[in-house]
């Protein structure tokens, strides 16, 4: 909360984004990980987020000190304001409702899909995000039709909706800093 007024804020937002980092697998010793070593809520929450279940983690190598990670990969959460977004902000003063209708309707795509979505393609490891993604692996309530035991329900993800892909019903709890985009032509 930064104590401005929502009436003075909601009408000049363009976006928000909440970014993190996480430590890199290194190129020279990546290796995958097969997926039957992995939990399969994990595995379960991909798939429900429509990210390919694919692991990887770093061998150790003399370029990375033997750690197996090198470098730092962004995680981003993004948050889009239209104008439907901006007059639920004037209407709901509430910031859990907030939330919940901003996964619903896709305005916003959550930093958990974003870690899964990087872990799939081989840039981080599991364990580098899973402080992420605890909250979408607990049960919100008991689980959804359908939704595997010992997971949250999680709707469908959107075709082709790039890097950040689906959306959820329980976020994880956002980073330490923030980002407001503000465009003030």
């Amino acid at each position: 909360d930064m104590g401005a007024e929502r009436y003075k804020i909601a009408p000049t937002l363009i976006a928000i984004i909440s970014q993190t980092l996480a430590r890199r697998i290194c190129n020279f010793c990546k290796k995958d990980v097969p997926k039957e070593s992995v939990d399969p809520a994990i595995v379960s929450l991909m798939e429900r987020y429509g990210i390919p279940a694919r692991f990887s983690e770093g061998a150790g190598c003399e370029t990375c000190a033997y750690s197996g990670l090198y470098g730092r990969v962004c995680l981003a959460e993004f948050l889009e304001f239209d104008k439907e977004a901006r007059e639920f902000v004037m209407k709901q003063p509430d910031d859990a409702l907030f939330r919940k209708e901003a996964l619903r309707t896709g305005w916003l795509l959550p930093m958990a899909s974003d870690a899964l979505w990087h872990v799939s393609d081989g840039d981080t490891t599991l364990d580098e995000v899973l402080g992420l993604i605890q909250e979408e692996l607990k049960p919100r309530g008991g689980p959804a039709a359908g939704a595997p035991t010992g997971t949250a329900a999680v709707p469908e993800a959107k075709a082709g909706s790039g890097p950040l892909v689906g959306t959820s019903v329980a976020g994880a709890p956002g980073p330490a800093w923030q980002i407001l985009v503000v465009d003030d032509d």
